[in-house]
Formats: C-alpha cells, sequence, structure tokens
C-alpha cells in the first residue's frame, strides 16, 4: 500500500509553531478547500520558505514514493491525485479579506491606532475575525504557549463602513508592527492570511509592562487567565518591584502576591521584588476556571512596574503601568 508522509520540518532544521501561523495551520487551512495533498503541501511550502523572519530555515518535507527522501520532481506525482474526504461535498464558501488598513505611521510617542479589514461575504457569512499582533524585531519565535510575544484582537462588525473594526492601544514600542488579519466562515473554515503594518516612533519607557486576559467576557466556569507581559530595555535589566492588581466593579481592589494569593481589598503588596529583565518575562498572574459567588459585572485586571522600595500608592513612582478590562457576566 502506497502512502504519503507530511512533514513540517526536515532533519537539520526546527519547526517554528508561532501562535495560529504554522505548517499545520495552513495545510488543514488548503486541505479544507477540497485541495489535493500536493497543492495543500505546495501552498503552505512557499508560505514558510517566503517568511524567513518567522520560520528561519524551516523547509517542510514530502514523500510518497517511499525512498524516505523530499526530492523535487520525484515526489508528488501519487500525492496529487489524493483528496481527503468526498470532493463532490458541498460546503460554505470559504472566507477572504478583500481590504486591509493602508501602512499605518503613528506620531511620535502614540500607541493606539485603529485596525480594519474587509471581508467577503461579510456580517452573517462570518462567524469572527482577528488580529494577530506582533511586536517588532520579533523573529524565529518558538511557540511557547500563553508566554508567546503574541496579542490576539477579535474585531467587530462595523455596519458604518461594512468592515471588521478594534482599536488597539498597546502599540507600545519603537519599530515596525506586524499584523496577521483571518476571518472564520460560518463552518470554521479560516480565510488565508493578510498581513497589515504600523509603524511606530520615538522613546518608550526603560520597561514595558503589558496586561493580558485570554477573553473580553467571562460567565462562570469559564477558564480565565491573566497574565503580564514584561519587557526591559537591554541596558536597563533592573532590578524592578511588580504588582498585580485587580480592581472590582464596586470600584475597590485587591493585589496579587505570588503566587495566586489576593491581599486584602485597598491593601497594597508586590507581586514580586527584585526582578531582573535580561530578556522578555511573563507572569502568569492567575490560572482557574472561574466559581460562583462573584460579582457581575465590569473589572478591570492591570500591572505596575517600578523602580525598587518605591512607595506604589504615588503614581510618579510608577514606571509604567497597563489595564487590560474584563466583564463578568
Amino acid at each position: 500500500m502506497q502512502r504519503v508522509v507530511l512533514t513540517s520540518a526536515d532533519a537539520d532544521n526546527r519547526a517554528w509553531n508561532v501562535r495560529s501561523v504554522s505548517f499545520s495551520d495552513k495545510l488543514i487551512e488548503e486541505l479544507r478547500r477540497k485541495e489535493s495533498l500536493k497543492t495543500a503541501f505546495d501552498r503552505t511550502e512557499d508560505m514558510i520558505i517566503s517568511d524567513k523572519a518567522l520560520f528561519g530555515e524551516q523547509r517542510p518535507q514530502l514523500d510518497d514514493n517511499g525512498d524516505g527522501l523530499y526530492i523535487l520532481g520525484d515526489d508528488g506525482l501519487y500525492a496529487s491525485q489524493i483528496i481527503l474526504g468526498d470532493d463532490r461535498d458541498s460546503s460554505a464558501d470559504v472566507p477572504e479579506i478583500v481590504d486591509v488598513h493602508e501602512p499605518k505611521i503613528l506620531a511620535e510617542q502614540a500607541t493606539e491606532s485603529m485596525l480594519w479589514v474587509k471581508t467577503s461575504p461579510s456580517g452573517e457569512g462570518i462567524r469572527r475575525v482577528r488580529a494577530i499582533i506582533i511586536s517588532p524585531g520579533v523573529q524565529n519565535i518558538d511557540y511557547e504557549g500563553e508566554a508567546t510575544d503574541f496579542n490576539r484582537e477579535e474585531l467587530e462588525m462595523n455596519l458604518t463602513g461594512d468592515r471588521y473594526a478594534v482599536w488597539y492601544d498597546k502599540f507600545r514600542q519603537a519599530g515596525k508592527w506586524r499584523v496577521l488579519y483571518q476571518a472564520q466562515g460560518v463552518e470554521g473554515t479560516w480565510s488565508n492570511g493578510l498581513f497589515g503594518e504600523v509603524q511606530t516612533q520615538g522613546d518608550f519607557s526603560q520597561v514595558i509592562i503589558t496586561a493580558r486576559m485570554n477573553q473580553s467576557a467571562y460567565q462562570v466556569g469559564d477558564y480565565f487567565s491573566f497574565k503580564l507581559d514584561l519587557n526591559a530595555a537591554v541596558e536597563q535589566p533592573g532590578p524592578y518591584d511588580t504588582y498585580a492588581v485587580i480592581i472590582f466593579p464596586q470600584g475597590y481592589f485587591v493585589t496579587l502576591v505570588y503566587p495566586m494569593i489576593p491581599s486584602l481589598p485597598g491593601v497594597v503588596q508586590a507581586y514580586q521584588q527584585a526582578v531582573t529583565l535580561p530578556q522578555p518575562k511573563t507572569f502568569g498572574i492567575l490560572d482557574f476556571d472561574l466559581p460562583q459567588g462573584l460579582a457581575l459585572g465590569f473589572y478591570s485586571a492591570c500591572g505596575v512596574v517600578m523602580a525598587m522600595n518605591q512607595e506604589p500608592l504615588q503614581m510618579e513612582n510608577w514606571i509604567d503601568f497597563d489595564c487590560a478590562a474584563f466583564e463578568l457576566r
């Protein structure tokens, strides 16, 4: 029995599994379009080889003649005849991103901008649209779960402009940001990705803290994740004191102490002190399934970073801070 072997990389180079932009994501996307194994592989290989910034020297492999090697011209004939599933099946149209905002150049020290795309179809033909935001200088990031230095945003439908948009306010590092947009159809099929660009400029904080949630709204039983990303200038690695704060709908706050220990309301305690940042670091502040008994309403999860042994209630001592809003329904 003849078989087809597809692998994401050869024996000499590692496979980079960047969030939502990987060999398997792209291959499955093409197979859902009822493409043959060969066509799906070729398009996936082209994506990876053409973007060395993300995938380096990764080289996918295809062997369908049983010799254990991938040789152009020798492999692919059998794979080109195989389509998974019944190619007579009907499915909803695969969505497409048909327009994306122009490359944006933000003013000095500006950190926010409107991101938007147009899709075909739109409205009821789209389940959701997402933006994966890649900070400047990111190259060959090995996927590290939630610690990976990417943010993901959901775009909302704007009926006035017949487009999907989101206001993003965390462009807090100078350089060129890349934004990967994808649309998902009602049957779950994702569009091809399309990149946009945002250029930021200016001297930003010596250390940047970013509050990150896994969702914008939760119900009892949902998985809840609150993380803080810290990134310091190379010449100023610290040490620093860090604070993690939850602000409740009623207006009071609690601070959190490692590991996941809440303070009494209104009591300020550091999450970790004397933190050095020779490289970017992520703190997993809270990770649990939401229990019953919490007040419904709008909350904020915040992070603060400052020099060691400073008074945390005086904002002039804060080097940087950031908050992420979320709702408990």
